[in-house]
């Protein structure tokens, strides 16, 4: 899962990052909401195909989260929207 996330920091200035035990995270700059869900839908894939591949199958949860330039100083208010989407996406897992 590591590689499939690192393999999605395509340029330069994206990075790829081990937040926690189980979370990875994606840093994006330059990058719009949109932008950010394709990237998302990409490691989608990539782990779905990896999925395919292995016992036991592996499964992710994606948030995407984003701010404007503007806010860049905000970083405590990036990790809370970035905390948010991907407890959003466990939570809708969840019920699915």
């Amino acid at each position: 899962v590591a590689e499939a996330v690192s393999d999605c920091a395509m340029r330069e200035t994206d990075i790829a990052a081990r937040y926690a035990d189980d979370q990875f995270a994606l840093l994006l700059p330059g990058t719009d909401a949109g932008g950010a869900q394709k990237v998302a839908d990409r490691l989608q894939r990539k782990v779905t195909e990896l999925a395919q591949q292995t016992l036991p199958a592996i499964t992710i949860n994606i948030g995407v989260a984003a701010i404007l330039p503007e806010q860049h100083d905000d970083h405590a208010k990036l990790l809370k929207a970035s905390e948010q989407a991907l407890q959003e996406a466990k939570t809708s897992r969840n019920m699915s």
